[in-house]
């Protein structure tokens, strides 16, 4: 009974970290990454290297390296990817309705930590008249959004949410 009470304690431990830590979505345009990361469980990053694409996915200490551009494909497979544009399904799943409203409450729930957005068009004029535009949305945001004319551009975002913020969201609305 006492073996029953414990698995069941740390299996329902295990949902609530699933459920409640955080996972991050991180964007920096100076050292060329997309991240995704869930906690310190794991992580999946895109890095543009020497002109590869490379994504590299980390879960606990187990890491894989995989470049995206580099392809592998064989005659049978692309046989079965034809077969599979040719068969259509008629039936649509429609087991739960996405209204926009629902979507906008969900966007709410993420939660923006870092956000440096420094952006030059490379037009002068194009500039001058972003320039107003940029600095409200910098004030009334208060973050760190504004247009240079020294041609540089950088973007320094992270964004955090959890499912359960979003499950929350997404159900009250």
């Amino acid at each position: 009974m006492i073996l029953i009470i414990v698995c069941i304690s740390i299996i329902g431990a295990v949902l609530c970290y699933l459920l409640f830590a955080p996972f991050y979505v991180e964007i920096d345009s100076e050292q060329g990454f997309f991240r995704f990361r869930f906690h310190e469980l794991g992580s999946v990053d895109l890095r543009i290297v020497d002109y590869s694409l490379l994504l590299h996915i980390r879960v606990i200490r187990w890491t894989k390296d995989i470049d995206l551009l580099k392809t592998k494909r064989t005659s049978k497979d692309k046989k079965k990817r034809e077969e599979k544009v040719g068969k259509k399904k008629g039936k649509e799943n429609q087991w739960m309705k996405v209204t926009p409203k629902k979507i906008i409450a969900v966007l709410k729930s993420f939660k923006i930590n870092k956000c440096d957005v420094l952006i030059d068009s490379g037009d002068v004029q194009l500039n001058g008249i972003l320039y107003p535009i940029f600095y409200l949305a910098g004030y009334y945001s208060n973050k760190n959004i504004r247009i240079n004319f020294i041609n540089e551009n950088v973007i320094r975002l992270e964004i955090e949410n959890s499912v359960a913020r979003m499950s929350r969201a997404y159900l009250s609305s």
